[in-house]
């Protein structure tokens, strides 16, 4: 499983990378949205993407709308990392169809929903 993780906080994507171990996972990070597209342009195959909203060259948002114009991305499974108190924005997730979490987050939680995302067994992540 290939697991491509966009977020500025450098102890998200720590702690993600640590889970992506246990899970089992190849996780790659990228901190901006241009780093985001060299990984998905260098990387042939990403099973699903956890994505922040805020980031310093733009919205995850945004992103997401481009990513879903394309066919290699239309159909990738996308998880919204968003911190609290961001109810407006997380709305926008929803009608984007996809889910959020709000940080700080249980990594075990996540990996159930992730796993449940691609359709590997909850109990495996």
């Amino acid at each position: 499983m290939h697991i491509l993780v966009v977020d500025d906080e450098p102890h998200v994507t720590l702690v993600i990378e640590h889970a992506g171990q246990v899970w089992g996972a190849d996780v790659h990070t990228a901190h901006t949205l241009e780093e985001a597209r060299t990984v998905l342009s260098e990387t042939p195959h990403i099973d699903v993407l956890l994505l922040d909203i805020r980031l310093p060259d733009g919205s995850g948002l945004e992103f997401l709308d481009e990513l879903r114009e394309q066919e290699p991305t239309k159909d990738m499974p996308v998880i919204i990392l968003t911190g609290a108190g961001e109810n407006q924005l997380m709305s926008g997730a929803d009608r984007r169809g996809v889910r959020c979490v709000t940080k700080p987050f249980s990594p075990s939680k996540l990996g159930r929903m992730i796993a449940e995302l691609i359709g590997s067994d909850p109990d495996d992540a």
